[in-house]
């Protein structure tokens, strides 16, 4: 039995002067044609209208909230059904449609949410009371089948409806205040958009600040604290934005704050490093014949990177070729000693010796330790580490090992391509890299051909760069499989681990860059 109407409970929260009760269908356009509202038209347009920010110094002005420019919009959330905001000094609400309203001059906390079954609601509400919110009530609204998704806020005990080309703006009401959504700080301001799964929340800012919540999210300070590396990541991730400017605009934003585009943590993850590598490149960029590049990074790329088209398909991209992730001057270190110690010598290529010594050369990855008594150095052990020269070695994702039942493989690969019961997987094609570009993927009902980035994602696995093992059963047929594979990532373009290695032999965050983009210029935009 199909029912024609459903009882939607809406939950009312009361948090100072604003409480918000949404449910949304979609909003499509926003239009200005009041003369007093002029200004706010053209930031609307700016904002949700999805074109391409200018370079300039000119500012952004909200209603007294300043935004240097180029201004970047970044998706934080999509299809949302419950949203909580707040702001740390206070924030000001808006509706903003053909033209606008002050919702709240000086909230602290909104809530966004629905409830299609009535007995959701109380359920929630027995969170929030501990949480210090006693007043919460269910406010009931009848709603036809077909409008399935309706939109409401609630102000000062009034019930306010957000039609069709309506957003929400929240503007930190001071200069010092920030936005927090998901236990995150934010700067700008947010912009709360239909959809009809449900809301996107939009975070627009400077995009130098928006670099701040990003390098330190792709490359920690932490474990990688090298001032070079991160000036490189830096420029990366400006390059990449800038050249990605528009790119969702249809869904009125720029770039997702996740890897599918870039990392980006707000102020919580900044770091001082980090932040120090930002301004001290601002406004630099990669660029290929006069061109921003698109500076894809990966990573840890397992000793090589791999030619784009090869991973992503189409044309070649001449800045994105496979290059060998090595140390190319190698620097032989002298470690002087005051008198002849006994060294052990172990690796390398070489039978294990012992000899006296004055002085030990040492070449980037070898392993010294020694023996001390009494405040005194007796003994050296010098351990030489094979493909020392290889950059990303010594991190812990060079090598990995997946061993999976064929039952398990079998189930995963026919959520992709209806096969029936695997038989085999056999690599067609490799890479520059030696990655795989071309796997069969032989089932019982059906052969298919997979190719670049997708074989990653259906194995789910860490890299294209890998072997295949079997162990198979009495009659010979695959109970397991096993991958042992090297990297982490896409392999293409800038290896993270490799240029923090880089950067470690004294190599500056240009010899980084241009080391990974074949034929780039660094560049400095004027009027930035």
């Amino acid at each position: 039995m199909q029912l024609t109407v459903y009882e939607s409970a809406f939950l009312r929260l009361w948090f100072g002067t604003v409480i918000a009760q949404f449910q949304y269908k979609i909003m499509s356009r926003i239009i200005g044609r009041n003369h007093k509202y002029f200004i706010l038209s053209l930031l609307v347009l700016f904002f949700v209208g999805g074109s391409p920010v200018q370079f300039g110094q000119e500012k952004i002005l909200f209603q007294e909230f300043l935004i240097p420019k180029p201004v970047i919009r970044i998706a934080l959330g999509l299809n949302l059904e419950d949203v909580q905001i707040h702001a740390s000094l206070g924030m000001k609400t808006y509706r903003v449609a053909k033209n606008y309203k002050l919702l709240a001059e000086d909230a602290s906390e909104v809530r966004v949410g629905d409830f299609l079954i009535d007995g959701a609601a109380p359920g929630y509400i027995k969170t929030l009371n501990p949480l210090g919110f006693p007043e919460a009530e269910i406010i009931r609204e009848q709603v036809p089948e077909r409008t399935s998704k309706t939109q409401w806020v609630i102000v000062n005990n009034e019930l306010v409806d957000l039609d069709e080309g309506t957003s929400l703006y929240f503007i930190p009401a001071n200069p010092q205040s920030c936005l927090t959504y998901g236990g995150k700080n934010y700067r700008g301001i947010f912009v709360l958009r239909g959809n009809p799964e449900g809301a996107i929340l939009i975070n627009v800012l400077n995009l130098e600040d928006y670099l701040k919540g990003v390098v330190p999210g792709e490359l920690s300070p932490y474990l990688f604290g090298e001032i070079e590396a991160l000036k490189a990541q830096a420029i990366a991730a400006r390059s990449y934005a800038l050249k990605n400017l528009g790119q969702f605009g249809d869904l009125g934003f720029d770039l997702y704050a996740t890897p599918q585009s870039q990392v980006y943590e707000g102020m919580s993850l900044e770091h001082p490093l980090s932040s120090r590598a930002v301004e001290e490149t601002k406004g630099e960029v990669a660029v290929y014949d006069g061109q921003i590049i698109n500076a894809l990074y990966t990573s840890t790329c397992g000793g090589a990177t791999e030619n784009a088209e090869a991973m992503f398909g189409g044309n070649a991209v001449p800045y994105l070729k496979s290059i060998e992730c090595v140390i190319e001057n190698e620097r032989v270190r002298t470690l002087q000693t005051g008198q002849s110690l006994p060294t052990y010598f172990v690796g390398g290529g070489l039978d294990s010796s012992a000899s006296f010594s004055l002085s030990l050369d040492l070449e980037p990855g070898d392993d010294v330790q020694w023996i001390e008594h009494e405040g005194q150095v007796r003994l050296f052990q010098v351990q030489s580490i094979p493909l020392a020269s290889v950059l990303d070695q010594p991190f812990h994702y060079n090598s990995w090992q997946v061993r999976t039942s064929r039952e398990d493989l079998e189930a995963r690969l026919n959520e992709y391509y209806p096969i029936g019961k695997l038989i085999d997987l056999v690599p067609q094609k490799r890479g520059a890299s030696e990655r795989v570009i071309e796997l069969s993927v032989i089932g019982r009902e059906s052969h298919v051909l997979v190719t670049g980035l997708k074989i990653r994602q259906v194995l789910n696995l860490r890299d294209n760069l890998f072997v295949i093992d079997r162990e198979t059963d009495e009659e010979g047929q695959p109970t397991h499989f096993i991958f042992s594979g090297r990297g982490w990532g896409h392999g293409v373009g800038l290896c993270q681990v490799g240029a923090f290695l880089m950067a470690q032999n004294g190599a500056t965050y240009e010899e980084i860059l241009k080391n990974y983009y074949h034929g780039i210029k660094i560049e400095k935009r004027t009027g930035y």
